[in-house]
């Protein structure tokens, strides 16, 4: 069965951090397609590396930042007046429209609805519509909002389920897990454009346990992974790598006299070149008593793409007690979901994973090698 060829892919936010645009981009390059991207780009690299693999690439901008209600509102209806004249001057036969991310696909509506669109959702999606998103959308059915998608992408097996019987689907939503799809190879710079040369050689010479990604404390307890040096010898070290934030401000502070080293946020694949130092990755997401259902969903159901950045070199990981992380780390024996966040279970994983090391490096690479993204996309698209 033959594939749809063309392809117009429609994001509202910047792309750099969204590695799952950035793998369908690169999965329809591959699969010979002629692909669009509509939405923003803060990389200029990137951009020229889309070029190169002749994906076109238009700026159609919305200002998230705006914090005028009216400004926002007329900022989002341009962006969608814009993006509903590229599609009807070029969507034939042959194409298919990708809409990413839940508030996205709301303002997209109409485009949903008249013509053969995959809705790509990140997320847990909103039951109703929140009030503050009314006078964007102010007569929306979500309900048929979703229906009426030609398909409908979850990124993990229990939020596609949800999904489907939440919206009434006919059928289980696609699953692509969030396994990035980037490279090492023919980097413009080295690690030491974003980071000092001695904090890399640091690094290098410790047993550097690595969080990656956003830190709200509350919610992530990354203090109880820094804690966890006072009960590990001197070889060992935490990195946090994250963009800049209050709370990651207040850990700096705590944390300013013991081995606990903070980097930027580093646009991808450079990050990845921090994530190859690991010696034991991290993940954690506890739900608060102020999460709403989709939030505390989320977080049961996380799909977190550094499973898969970890995984791609073979790192073994630590989580939390939640169904999603605990299904695919012990299923593979790629790491350790602990029974109760704190610092002595924390304490006692890293050790286990010490003493058992090639057991949970080989768990971690045939994690990354069971998800066949190019197949799955490849599956997506047919006619």
């Amino acid at each position: 069965m033959a594939n749809y060829s063309k392809h117009i892919l429609i994001s509202d936010d910047d792309i750099v951090r969204y590695p799952p645009i950035l793998s369908v981009l690169k999965i329809l390059a591959q699969l010979n397609c002629h692909v669009t991207m509509l939405g923003y780009c803060s990389s200029k690299e990137l951009i020229e590396e889309l070029q190169k693999m002749n994906i076109h690439y238009e700026e159609v901008v919305v200002d998230k930042v705006q914090t005028n209600p009216v400004k926002k509102f007329q900022s989002m209806f341009k962006n969608k007046s814009q993006v509903e004249q590229f599609i009807k001057r070029n969507y034939d036969d042959d194409t298919v429209v990708w809409v990413f991310g839940n508030e996205n696909g709301w303002r997209m509506n109409s485009i949903i609805k008249n013509y053969r669109t995959i809705l790509y959702l990140f997320e847990m999606p909103f039951f109703k519509v929140p009030m503050k998103y009314r006078l964007v959308v102010p007569n929306l059915d979500l309900k048929q909002n979703v229906k009426s998608a030609w398909r409908v992408v979850c990124c993990e097996y229990n939020r596609a389920k949800i999904t489907q019987a939440v919206f009434g689907l006919k059928k289980t939503p696609y699953i692509i897990p969030n396994k990035p799809l980037l490279s090492l190879e023919n980097l413009s710079y080295d690690l030491s454009h974003f980071v000092d040369e001695k904090l890399i050689d640091t690094l290098k010479e410790k047993k550097t346990l690595l969080y990656q990604g956003a830190i709200d404390n509350e919610k992530r307890r990354i203090d109880y992974i820094c804690d966890s040096l006072n009960h590990l010898g001197p070889d060992y070290a935490v990195c946090i790598m994250a963009a800049d934030s209050t709370d990651k401000d207040f850990l700096k502070q705590k944390y300013k006299d013991k081995d606990v080293y903070f980097l930027p946020f580093i646009p991808p694949p450079y990050h990845l070149l921090v994530t190859k130092m690991a010696y034991i990755g991290f993940l954690t997401y506890n739900t608060s008593e102020n999460s709403n259902v989709e939030e505390s969903l989320n977080l049961l159901y996380c799909a977190p793409n550094k499973i898969y950045e970890y995984s791609m070199f073979n790192k073994p990981m630590i989580g939390n007690d939640v169904p999603a992380l605990k299904q695919a780390l012990e299923n593979n024996q790629a790491g350790i979901s602990t029974d109760e966040w704190n610092v002595e279970n924390i304490v006692k994983a890293i050790k286990k994973i010490e003493n058992n090391y090639p057991e949970y490096t080989a768990g971690s690479k045939q994690l990354y090698e069971n998800c066949d993204s190019v197949n799955l996309i490849d599956t997506l698209i047919k006619k």
